[in-house]
């Protein structure tokens, strides 16, 4: 099947996921007024501390140095994870451990998160799909919050916003399930890890940052959130791993950015 003759399809899917085929963005009709885009959430610039504190007990030392990093321009995120309908229509296969539409897509490596981003945006032609920075999925996850997860300090406040191992029942979920963040993303915590577009680094600089994308090379990228997998631990809104690029690993799948 063509490029051309799945698009009407993908169209379909995004649609069903609240997304907008073709990428429309709604502009403030008042002086201040937030841009719109359906199925995504708008991310203000400003200034946030990334990283975890020496107090986190779950801390690793490749969460650290703590420092405040500025987001100078404002993005979209999805506000949900690419889901296997999606996958499929652009890629003509699914890919995941339970099988739905609405499930979401698992088993993706950051090559074939490229290679989707790159038939996505040959399709729709307005604006730009891409993977977040890792400094982007923070400010994104935390959401204006300051404590180990978005809901606060203690682990069990996750039951309401999270699949993680102590209830996922072994498997991921159908997307949007739980409750969101308060900038209204679901399943950042938990469900499955994200990919971002950075390379993985085994310490932060020790210094503020602007705008940060990352070492300029390294092993592996960095995967974000946490997954059914893990234990609550991992599901810290500072907590990173690193993973090979071309390694397709369960609960690992992806989030997008759209660039009007």
């Amino acid at each position: 099947m063509t490029l051309r003759a799945l698009a009407p399809r993908f169209a379909l899917c995004l649609a069903l996921a609240a997304w907008v085929a073709g990428g429309a963005v709604a502009r403030g009709g008042e002086e201040g007024e937030t841009p719109t885009k359906a199925g995504f959430a708008y991310v203000p610039p400003g200034t946030f501390w990334m990283g975890s504190a020496d107090a986190d007990p779950g801390a690793e030392d490749w969460e650290k140095p703590r420092r405040p990093v500025t987001l100078s321009r404002p993005f979209f995120i999805a506000a949900r994870e690419v889901t296997q309908g999606e996958w499929a229509n652009a890629m003509g296969e699914y890919r995941g451990q339970a099988r739905g539409e609405d499930y979401p897509a698992e088993g993706i490596s950051w090559d074939d998160a490229q290679a989707f981003l790159e038939r996505l945006n040959g399709m729709e032609g307005n604006g730009t799909y891409r993977l977040p920075t890792e400094a982007e999925w923070e400010r994104a996850a935390r959401a204006g919050t300051d404590s180990v997860y978005f809901c606060g300090d203690d682990s069990r406040a996750l039951g309401r916003y999270a699949w993680l191992k102590d209830n996922a029942g072994g498997v991921s979920h159908p997307v949007g399930l739980k409750e969101p963040n308060p900038w209204g993303l679901y399943d950042v915590l938990g469900n499955v890890w994200e990919w971002t577009a950075d390379y993985f680094g085994d310490f932060y600089p020790d210094n503020a940052e602007t705008d940060p994308k990352g070492p300029e090379s390294g092993w592996g990228r960095v995967t974000r959130g946490g997954s059914w997998l893990n234990d609550a631990r991992f599901l810290r809104s500072a907590a990173r791993a690193g993973t090979g690029q071309g390694e397709r690993r369960d609960g690992v799948g992806l989030r997008l950015v759209f660039e009007p």
